[in-house]
């Protein structure tokens, strides 16, 4: 199946931020309902995954997003932001129909080359404990775990995460 990733313009992302927030919706009821319940994840859309924060993510805290499509039709999306001497990976969701058609990879390719960019020395990221088929996949791509950590997100939620990391010099050997 062939795909297209493409970069989200930062200063007009225009409907690309709606785009990307219906695909989280989709894909985030589908998967995290099971692992979270259905509150947190309405809470968790509207706080980080809505088009208005999309929009603030890209024009103000310095956010990068990426679109994947298969014949003009949303299939997932990344998004990350650099932090000190790491990029933290903070989206990369991908529509049921599309997983393991080496989507993951394509987008850590582009990760990847961002942080050589910059200077970062490794791309982290936090992966719920519960959802084992994407740390798996994860773990594939190279990410090991560094440590488990809970987050107050606010509303009554915590976020029970593993901090996995990849260093950039191990990339290629997964590549």
């Amino acid at each position: 199946m062939e795909f297209s990733i493409r970069e989200i313009n930062r200063w007009d992302p225009g409907d690309d931020v709606d785009t990307i927030a219906a695909l989280a919706r989709e894909i985030w009821t589908e998967h995290y309902v099971p692992i979270t319940g259905q509150a947190q994840v309405d809470y968790m859309l509207q706080s980080f995954q809505s088009a208005p924060v999309i929009t603030a993510d890209l024009t103000e805290r310095g956010h990068r997003y990426w679109l994947a499509e298969a014949a003009g039709v949303p299939i997932a999306y990344c998004a990350g932001v650099a932090e000190a001497e790491q990029l933290f990976l903070s989206k990369i969701y991908i529509h049921r129909s599309h997983r393991g058609l080496g989507l993951s990879r394509q987008f850590l390719g582009l990760l990847s080359q961002w942080c050589r960019e910059a200077g970062l020395s490794r791309i982290e990221l936090k992966v719920n404990k519960q959802n084992h088929s994407t740390i798996a996949a994860y773990k594939k791509l190279g990410f090991s775990t560094v440590r488990a950590a809970e987050f107050d997100i606010g509303n009554g939620f915590i976020q029970d995460d593993y901090i996995m990391a990849l260093p950039i010099e191990l990339i290629e050997a997964h590549g």
